[in-house]
């Protein structure tokens, strides 16, 4: 007989992501990788004048002052003037976990946001990137305590803009900066999440941002990279931990640095917690924590009461082993008072009260008797 054709060889086994040790309970389906275009979608429209008031603000050499008459101009805020300069991020995302519920409407939308007070030097280049002095992309930098001199022209703050990892939680959803505490961004950020947690789940997001311009047309591009929570430290301090920064968290997340071509914009990576489904995670969705405790704890813990309420009083009617005797006085009652024997009525009544007064009578009466 002929042989069977040789069976394909099998697909080489997808990769397994071990995550980090402070993850370890959690499935690497629930951790998500999110990857956004470098390049705006829209693109920027801004007068010559406007421009140059914005390059003005942006320069710390000549931000504006406070000036009296007859007195010295002082600063608004900062050694240099002008005041800190912030750059928000905001962010919204709608989780598909929980499911859609009468009570939520749409999926729960998750949205956070994170203020960046931009260094001396970020501003500098981003002024003279604004009047053309300056092609290439600017990095990032914000003021950051372990920065001291930041806020100088040409002095470089902590690149970390926010952390890597974010926290969704909550059927009204939100979103938490980092896996240990919820932090603020910016340089707080980097200062708040680098401790509780290994050096994985630390991570911080670094970007550059540049001016791009085609056809008459402008519009701003933030390229973006994760970094080592070392790397957010000025260098004195990397020296210092650089023989104690080893690999202490240990594993990899599913494509945590391996966001596509064209997407290498700002990047987060989602851990979307555990919800409750079932019939407990209907109710949850359908009433809330309100209706839940209503519905499970008020409600059955009222029905326990009331089965077990006055339960010795029932004890001599329901639970006596023969009452033919004390249903014979009782009809015995009832024909006295139809024949019209008051007296005998009133003598029958209170033998049953003394009946009932008295255990051990009543136990001998409702005593099954034995069959000879």
């Amino acid at each position: 007989a002929p042989r069977p054709p040789p069976l394909p060889p099998a697909p080489p086994p997808e990769p397994e992501y071990v995550l980090p040790p402070y993850l370890s309970g959690y499935d690497p389906a629930q951790v998500k990788l999110l990857c956004l275009a470098e390049h705006s979608d829209t693109s920027w429209q801004s007068s010559p004048p406007a421009q140059a008031a914005l390059a003005a603000m942006l320069d710390v050499q000549k931000a504006p002052r406070l000036c009296g008459p007859g007195s010295r101009c002082s600063t608004q805020a900062g050694p240099q003037g002008g005041g800190d300069v912030v750059m928000n991020f905001a962010w919204t995302v709608e989780r598909s976990a929980p499911l859609a519920s009468p009570r939520s409407g749409a999926g729960p939308t998750c949205s956070a946001s994170a203020s960046v007070p931009l260094s001396g030097r970020t501003r500098t280049e981003l002024a003279a990137l604004l009047r053309g002095k300056l092609k290439g992309p600017v990095a990032i930098t914000t003021l950051d305590p372990a920065y001291p001199n930041a806020s100088q022209p040409n002095e470089a703050g902590s690149p970390g803009l926010f952390p890597l990892f974010w926290r969704a939680r909550g059927e009204v959803c939100s979103l938490r900066f980092g896996l240990d505490s919820s932090t603020q961004g910016g340089g707080t950020a980097a200062a708040e999440a680098s401790g509780g947690t290994d050096s994985v789940s630390r991570e911080m997001v670094a970007c550059s941002i540049s001016l791009e311009s085609s056809s008459g047309l402008q519009w701003w591009s933030l390229s973006c990279q994760p970094i080592a929570p070392d790397q957010a430290k000025p260098p004195n301090k990397q020296q210092e931990q650089s023989g104690s920064s080893t690999q202490d968290g240990g594993g990899s997340l599913p494509g945590q640095v391996m966001c596509p071509e064209g997407t290498q914009g700002p990047r987060a990576v989602v851990v979307l917690e555990r919800v409750q489904s079932g019939l407990l995670g209907a109710t949850l969705s359908s009433f809330g924590i309100t209706g839940l405790y209503i519905t499970f704890v008020y409600g059955i813990a009222r029905l326990l009461r009331l089965s077990t309420s006055d339960l010795r009083l029932k004890i001599p009617t329901e639970n006596l082993p023969s009452t033919q005797r004390l249903v014979t006085l009782c009809q015995d009652i009832y024909i006295a008072r139809a024949q019209g024997e008051l007296v005998l009525e009133e003598e029958l009544y209170a033998a049953l009260i003394s009946v009932y007064r008295s255990p051990a009578v009543l136990y001998e009466l409702t005593r099954k008797q034995k069959q000879s």
